[in-house]
């Protein structure tokens, strides 16, 4: 994420481009990803409230799981378009897992 801002902000000629993580990367990686972004901004998805304690509450227990697959874009995004709180995005993300988990 950090390598694809910093691409578009030189094609783009638009410095500053935000980049939006999960505080999980964040705490891990910040000074990594912000030496290369700059416009660093962290989403703190509440997987402490998942109904599913081995599989999605892993990644608020230790740091024990990162992502990298968007999820800190995409749960900003559901946020700000859609008004759902933090544990209605929990809901809905517990929702799929239970679908796709026995």
């Amino acid at each position: 994420m950090a390598c694809v801002s910093y691409l578009a902000s030189r094609i783009l000629d638009r410095h500053g481009l935000p980049v939006i993580t999960t505080s999980w990367v964040l705490q891990h990686r910040y000074q990594d990803i912000a030496r290369v972004a700059g416009n660093v901004q962290g989403v703190d998805v509440r997987a402490d409230l998942s109904r599913h304690p081995p599989g999605i509450r892993k990644y608020s227990e230790g740091g024990h799981v990162r992502e990298g697959v968007g999820m800190g874009g995409a749960a900003y995004f559901i946020a700000k378009s859609s008004g759902l709180s933090d544990l209605e995005i929990m809901e809905e993300v517990d929702t799929l897992y239970s679908s796709m988990v026995p």
